[in-house]
């Protein structure tokens, strides 16, 4: 395999789609279609000090616990027990994250 393979998440929703990483709140929020009363943090390109491309989404109580802790470390990641889902379903948390805004 080079360095150029594509990373694919199968999704029973939106098929063939890249990788994203949210925690376990946020997907809990998607299913139950309510991310307004968790809130939505989104890393930025390169923000943890990675090159990943990949998005990467938490709440706000895993957001304090980032801060509390000084950044992300085996506590504050064990709160926030990241999981796996496809870019698609990231973009639907993005956007009813924006919708609670308005």
């Amino acid at each position: 395999m080079t360095g150029n393979a594509r990373r694919v998440v199968e999704c029973g929703t939106h098929g063939e789609r890249e990788p994203a990483y949210v925690c376990s709140h946020l997907l809990d929020g998607l299913r139950a279609r309510d991310i307004r009363s968790i809130g939505f943090y989104e890393a930025s390109s390169g923000e943890d000090g990675s090159d990943s491309e990949e998005s990467c989404g938490w709440c706000q109580a895993c957001e304090d616990g980032r801060v509390a802790e000084g950044g992300w470390n085996d506590r504050s990641e064990g709160h926030a027990r990241i999981q796996l889902i496809c870019s698609g379903c990231f973009d639907t948390i993005r956007q009813l994250a924006s919708s609670a805004v308005s």
